[in-house]
């Protein structure tokens, strides 16, 4: 089971949970100094910006909410603009009951609002996708639209395979998120 993660252009490393139990271990394991993201409405991944020597800069944070924006379920709604709160492992409790991949917050350090906003490109020799801002090389920007996820996958393997960059449906499939998508 692999994780969902991007590198951010600080060169910070960013991972998300897919499911639940991807959330409650990688929350489990953020370590002090690195900042956790989930957005103010249920239906969100958690994601950790891990610190580097202590330090995460405000650029890595906000490239971590759009990313935690866009793979929440605003992206299949279509909601363009998406609160996500900021807040560090020591700030969350987990009290028995609490289901799976859940985590109680007892300060949030700080909120952001952003838009949700994907990108299929090269950060340094890796394919991702992330916001636009995160990397190096843009071959394919995504935006919220209708055409099926699916369908946005093939259109975006094609797109890759005439620029010589290896890609199948499945590996995209694997990289965007749920929902609609219009591809720019």
């Amino acid at each position: 089971m692999k994780y969902r993660h991007f590198i951010t252009s600080s060169n910070l490393l960013v991972v998300s949970g897919k499911n639940a139990s991807q959330n409650e271990s990688i929350v489990k394991k953020a370590y002090n100094g690195d900042r956790i993201l989930h957005t103010e409405a249920r239906g969100s991944p958690f994601c950790i910006v891990c610190a580097k020597k202590g330090k995460v800069d405000a650029q890595s944070i906000k490239e971590a909410a759009i990313f935690c924006a866009s793979f929440s379920k605003a992206w299949k709604q279509g909601k363009k603009s998406v609160e996500v709160h900021v807040f560090r492992p020591e700030d969350t409790y987990k009290r028995k009951g609490m289901p799976t991949g859940t985590y109680g917050v007892k300060k949030t350090r700080e909120k952001i609002k952003v838009r949700p906003a994907l990108a299929i490109g090269f950060k340094g020799r890796w394919l991702q996708c992330s916001p636009p801002s995160a990397l190096n090389r843009i071959y394919v920007e995504l935006g919220q639209g209708k055409m099926e996820k699916e369908k946005a996958a093939e259109r975006i393997a094609k797109i890759l395979v005439k620029l010589k960059i290896k890609a199948t449906k499945e590996k995209i499939m694997q990289l965007i998120p749920a929902g609609g998508f219009s591809i720019k």
